[in-house]
């Protein structure tokens, strides 16, 4: 408050103006700072007393929320008008008219119990404040010292492989024995039989010349060997290149054969394996199954009497028990009359070269047109010439070319030929001139 600010500047003056009187020597010369008092002070400055201190937010909360005393007697006066209503009420309603109260006078009590009024809080009743937010709750302490007790004695122990523990009375750890961590791994280097590492521990080869099943190793290949005590030894060989371990025992004066562990790339054999069903549940695809063989030579079996049979215009067939042929007979010639056939065992092709009656084959299969050789009247120089337009001496003029190269005339006749004229050839060989269309 203002009051208590201003105090505590009195007194704050007070204790500053003691100091200098008391601490500065006489004549003293203040030469290098000129002290100015400050306005105002932090609150952290003020100490506070038994009857002089702050109060918090949530104190002044708390406190705010207290019945006064105006409030709780104004509930406690409705209270009371409430209960005089009810008496009243009680009494026109139940006591007979004109009765007389001859034994008892009621005086009604100046004061009332906090339970008969209504509206309260629970506190006013029970004197227990009740449930209050941790938060609310000032002064509370930071740590709980807790009340006497004693623990049972606890102890860890390290079993086999481990150092360390104790009783749980203080702090233990517990750390792998430097006789199993593998870091202590020792090198079994050359011509050691394995045979002879008896003592638990961590081993390891890393020349593969130095392993050889001679020194009873699994196989010839480096690696790293554990070797553990039970009823007997336990030696345990895992190769360097792979995922493959191989285990054995030893009991009494005899080792065991080493065995290799199963992984998810190997196979087993069906001899070891226990308890197979006497009919399979599953079944493997093609690919799974391992050396199956490339080629299958059948059981003995029969096939039925199966006959091809050469049909018309081939030849061959038989049985299936042995290879058969089947081939094509050999065609018929064709002639001019041949038509599309077939026999037992040929066939031949009808013939339809096409063309028209006026057209012939020529010999490399085409066809040709015979030529106009109708003939008429003109001189011996127009049939050399063959000079005419309509193609007739022309071809006259070619045949008469032919039978000169052949001998049949030496020479043309150099005259006129007309219809019924006769044309000497060879001097016993007629042609009648008559004949005026040569067919050749």
């Amino acid at each position: 408050s203002t009051a208590k600010a201003s105090t505590a500047l009195t007194d704050a003056k007070a204790y500053v103006d003691g100091k200098v009187l008391t601490d500065v020597p006489k004549g003293a010369k203040f030469t290098d700072t000129v002290y100015s008092h400050p306005g105002s002070h932090p609150a952290s400055m003020i100490t506070e007393t038994a009857t002089k201190r702050f109060v918090t937010d949530t104190e002044k909360d708390v406190w705010n929320a207290k019945e006064t005393p105006s409030g709780a007697q104004t509930k406690a006066d409705t209270a009371l008008g409430s209960a005089k209503a009810y008496v009243d009420t009680k009494v026109l309603t139940n006591v007979p008219k004109s009765a007389k109260f001859t034994d008892t006078v009621y005086s009604h009590p100046s004061t009332h119990p906090a339970s008969m009024i209504t509206g309260l809080h629970a506190s006013a009743t029970t004197g227990v404040a009740g449930s209050v937010a941790w938060g609310n709750v000032s002064g509370k302490p930071s740590t709980f010292a807790p009340a006497t007790h004693t623990h049972s004695n606890i102890t860890i122990t390290a079993g086999t492989g481990l150092s360390g523990g104790g009783a749980l009375s203080a702090t233990r750890t517990l750390s792998i024995a430097s006789t199993y961590a593998p870091n202590t791994s020792t090198s079994l280097g050359a011509s050691q039989n394995l045979n002879n590492y008896q003592t638990a521990g961590f081993y390891h080869q890393t020349a593969n010349a130095n392993a050889t099943t001679a020194l009873n190793y699994p196989v010839a290949s480096a690696g790293s060997l554990l070797v553990q005590t039970a009823a007997g030894v336990i030696q345990t060989y895992k190769v360097y290149s792979s995922s493959d371990v191989y285990v054995r025992g030893f009991y009494s004066t005899t080792w065991s054969d080493w065995r290799k562990l199963v992984n998810a790339s190997d196979s087993i054999p069906w001899a070891r394996i226990s308890g197979v069903p006497t009919t399979a549940t599953t079944h493997p695809t093609w690919a799974q199954v391992t050396g199956k063989p490339s080629t299958f030579t059948p059981s003995s079996h029969t096939h039925s009497n199966i006959t091809i049979t050469a049909g018309n215009g081939l030849t061959g067939g038989g049985a299936l028990s042995a290879t058969r042929t089947l081939t094509l007979g050999d065609p018929s010639s064709i002639t001019l009359s041949s038509k599309n056939s077939v026999d037992t065992s040929s066939h031949t092709h009808a013939f339809t070269p096409g063309g028209t009656t006026s057209q012939y084959i020529r010999g490399d299969g085409s066809l040709a047109t015979y030529a106009n050789t109708t003939y008429s009247t003109g001189t011996l120089a127009q049939l050399k010439a063959g000079t005419d337009t309509t193609g007739r001496l022309q071809t006259a003029k070619l045949l008469n070319e032919w039978i000169v190269s052949k001998g049949y005339i030496t020479s043309y006749v150099d005259t006129t030929y007309t219809a019924g004229t006769n044309i000497q050839i060879s001097g016993t060989n007629v042609i009648s001139a008559t004949d005026t269309k040569y067919t050749h």
